[in-house]
């Protein structure tokens, strides 16, 4: 089993190795800090157990979490307002948020077009919507994607540990950058950042797959090949008319 210490262990080691590296979660959060000082209400979309605004609870700004799940969001007692709601038909009036995050969330939509257009509608003009969920194309979610149903839960829970209660459907609808792009277009938001981003340690269950997955990266950093990358995270901004 790759667990999350152990694969902390693998990120670690990449990164001592790789002058300036910096992981998926990392880059999404430098986004984050640079525009929650200015926003006044934001929204963790899809904010599960944890969410990515829990650490902020205690600054001044109104900071709330929508989710479908009722015991993933009941466990998530941090944040300001909580909210039982899908991302596709969220309850909040137009423009009530400066800035929306959805971390881990368009590999589980459906309809990720419609929550796309939900997430734009709720964003005030000049509002950023910030995205990090994993590539469609890199190896680990084409393996995913070939489990079927239910399967991919015991795929997560035995290589990676998590439990099944927190492992959903996947489908990958949004997972590359010209979709999120065309979304984001149809939403009324326009792409200010974009990056794809290399984590050997999904794939280093042994030393050996540790330095095979470290060439990967090495091999995919070329423009062409980046799309291989195992993360994206992107920075939205909606237009002002």
């Amino acid at each position: 089993m790759l667990s999350l210490d152990r694969q902390e262990a693998y990120r670690r080691r990449y990164a001592a190795s790789r002058p300036g590296y910096r992981t998926a979660a990392q880059l999404f959060e430098a986004l984050l800090l640079r525009h929650l000082p200015e926003a006044r209400r934001a929204l963790d979309a899809g904010c599960g157990r944890a969410g990515i605004l829990q650490d902020h609870h205690h600054e001044s700004r109104f900071l709330v979490g929508a989710d479908g799940d009722l015991a993933s969001l009941t466990d998530n007692s941090r944040l300001h307002g909580r909210v039982l709601a899908g991302l596709e038909r969220l309850p909040f009036a137009d423009a009530t948020f400066d800035l929306v995050g959805a971390a881990w969330v368009m590999e589980h939509l459906a309809e990720p077009q419609v929550a796309c257009r939900e997430l734009g509608r709720v964003l005030s003009p000049g509002g950023h919507l910030l995205i990090l969920a994993p590539s469609a194309w890199s190896p680990v979610a084409l393996l995913n994607r070939t489990v079927p149903g239910r399967g991919q839960a015991a795929l997560v829970e035995r290589v990676y540990g998590r439990k099944e209660r927190d492992t959903f459907p996947v489908h990958y609808r949004a997972n590359t950058r010209g979709r999120l792009a065309a979304m984001a277009r149809a939403a009324g938001l326009e792409e200010v950042e974009f990056h794809h981003v290399g984590d050997p340690s999904y794939l280093a269950l042994n030393d050996l797959l540790y330095r095979a997955a470290s060439l990967m990266e090495r091999l995919t950093d070329p423009r062409p090949l980046r799309r291989l990358k195992v993360h994206l995270v992107g920075e939205y901004r909606r237009l002002i008319p």
